[in-house]
């Protein structure tokens, strides 16, 4: 298909493939000469569009959704007119959320100063409201009708200045109240965005706004393993301490070492959500379903989760930019990262055409062979058949990437000494085994192994460290009893276990010795991955080791240079790692 001018002809054909801009068209909510298709709308533009009279309450909320419509007109109209790509598309739409949030900022701030003044902390200094952009707003890639995740928080508590004074929380609620309903309220005119702010602390049960300290105290004591892929791509979008903000949440997102627990966080999360997609049969859903853009997010931010604590470069928000980064640092290869990066362009484009149709918040292939046939010509494929196979075949390549980095290891018998952790054979039996593995004393072996699984140090450990034990135990056994002096090494392997059990990720990390996802990826004991003559761009790309093993273009494995030698010294490497964060005074 040809180009078409940016003239009336681009709304009659966005009009075709879009029953949204039809509506708009017809209903004369925005008539079409009215829409200037030439460039982009501006950010200046936008700010423009939103002045109005201090109190005006009415019309600014009329102004707000107006505005979404022409940018909305504007964006499908140049998209589907091929004058525009993804990342225009999805700059102008995070545009349009971050100015329509400082005008709800700025109108309902004035209102409330009349009636409270502003609120101080208490060495008498201004406190501004942080809005914190999360998800895709985060890392500005607003999808066209996606909804936008949004945490509240202030500095410090105090009161307000004005006659009528109020605490600082109370008034942080009241203008982060107003300044959803602004977006989120439908009227007359529509709505703005829906505004999703569950991924505060404590979701739906917690406070709407919180602290500075609240959100520390938070993340020490109650911050799960979801919340830091959530926060990968959080923004603070106003206010005046926005670096210190995220300075906050850095140590809770990011370890300084290799941290290998995120895998299993995020292969679970993907789990959970397979199983809603299969309760769902939503198969046909190209976000969370197979091969879909979920999965490319998850491949791309275990890396940033595992190796974002030491290489800040890793920390990019946007999808692609992080892409780019692992691909540049060599932690995947050519071209895995440009089959993740065609099909995520490729689904994203065909997720904002699904949406076009009705200005609805889906992700799903529609079911009617007329819509999809509308969707294939808004993809440029002359039949729906054609669309599906180009489909197909990206999904394919990304299911490959991921089940590269998130399939289970594919041992599925237990190792010869697992009974021995696990006390499933008598201590005769026992004894005997390990006398056989080459151990000198394997009676006082065993005791010293039953001494740590009956101490509190075991006991008292969380189900999910246990179990890791449970498949590390009896590798560490058989990894001592290939040592010179076996009975030696497993006691420093233990004691090791014995200081870092209660950091998970830790264990986490000492849990993949010896087990390489994928191939390709050097990785110095140290944990600090670099590129080498060696690093190939056969696929699928994995995470690489924590042994110092690199897989090779003729297929064949070196050790790294400096790396030490045996499964008990990789394994001492692996856990030579820096001490927990403390939580520091404030």
């Amino acid at each position: 298909m040809d180009k078409l001018p940016p003239s009336q002809d681009l709304v009659e054909h966005a009009k075709k493939l879009s029953r949204y801009v039809r509506g708009l068209i017809d209903s004369g909510a925005c008539p079409p000469d009215s829409v200037q298709l030439g460039s982009p709308i501006t950010q200046s533009a936008m700010r423009d569009a939103l002045v109005v009279d201090a109190g005006d309450e009415k019309t600014f909320l009329q102004k707000l959704r107006k505005l979404r419509q022409f940018t909305m007109l504007s964006i499908i109209s140049r998209d589907l007119g091929q004058l525009a790509d993804l990342g225009e598309v999805v700059t102008t739409v995070t545009q349009l959320a971050e100015q329509t949030l400082a005008a709800a900022l700025d109108f309902y701030q004035t209102a409330l100063r009349e009636a409270y003044g502003d609120p101080r902390n208490g060495a008498g200094e201004r406190q501004l409201l942080h809005i914190v952009a999360m998800g895709k707003l985060g890392g500005r890639e607003l999808n066209v009708s996606s909804d936008i995740d949004l945490i509240f928080v202030y500095p410090e508590e105090g009161e307000t200045d004005g006659k009528r004074r109020i605490d600082n929380h109370d008034y942080f609620t009241r203008l982060a109240r107003k300044i959803i309903g602004a977006l989120a309220a439908f009227t007359e005119d529509g709505f703005v965005f829906r505004v999703d702010t569950r991924l505060r602390p404590y979701g739906d049960s917690g406070p709407l706004v919180v602290s500075f300290d609240m959100l520390e105290e938070y993340f020490y004591t109650q911050g799960r393993e979801w919340e830091r892929y959530a926060w990968v791509k959080a923004r603070s979008l106003t206010g005046d301490q926005g670096e210190a903000l995220l300075e906050i949440a850095s140590p809770f997102v990011y370890r300084r070492h290799l941290d290998f627990s995120a895998l299993d966080s995020l292969r679970n999360l993907h789990e959970q959500i397979a199983i809603e997609v299969r309760r769902r049969e939503s198969g046909d859903d190209i976000k969370l379903g197979p091969g879909g853009i979920r999965e490319i997010e998850f491949v791309i931010q275990v890396f940033q989760l595992i190796r974002g604590g030491k290489e800040q470069a890793l920390r990019e928000r946007s999808t692609l930019g992080a892409l780019d980064q692992l691909e540049f640092r060599g932690l995947l290869g050519k071209q895995a990262a440009g089959e993740l990066r065609d099909a995520y362009v490729f689904l994203r484009n065909l997720e904002h055409r699904i949406q076009y149709l009705d200005d609805q918040q889906t992700q799903k292939l529609p079911k009617s062979a007329a819509d999809r046939q509308l969707i294939a010509e808004a993809m440029l494929f002359a039949r729906w058949e054609e669309l599906a196979t180009a489909l197909g075949r990206h999904r394919v390549n990304v299911q490959k990437q991921f089940d590269a980095i998130f399939a289970e290891s594919q041992q599925t018998t237990p190792t010869p000494c697992a009974d021995i952790w696990r006390r499933t054979i008598s201590d005769t039996e026992a004894v005997s085994q390990l006398d056989s593995l080459g151990f000198s004393d394997p009676q006082a072996t065993l005791e010293r192994l039953v001494r740590y699984r009956e101490s509190s140090r075991f006991t008292r450990m969380a189900a999910s460290g246990q179990a890791r034990l449970e498949r590390l135990l009896p590798e560490m056994i058989q990894a001592a009893a290939s040592e010179n002096r076996p009975d030696a090494t497993f006691d420093r392997m233990l004691g090791i276990i014995e200081s870092i059990g209660r950091r998970e990720s830790y264990l986490g990390c000492a849990a993949r010795l010896g087990q390489p996802m994928g191939r390709g990826i050097p990785c110095t004991p140290a944990g600090t991955a670099r590129r080498t003559d060696c690093a190939a761009d056969t696929e699928p790309a994995g995470l690489g080791t924590v042994t110092g093993r690199v897989a090779c273009r003729d297929g064949s494995q070196r050790r790294e240079p400096g790396t030490a030698n045996g499964p008990a010294a990789q394994f001492q490497a692996c856990t030579n790692l820096p001490p927990a964060r403390t939580r520091p005074g404030r």
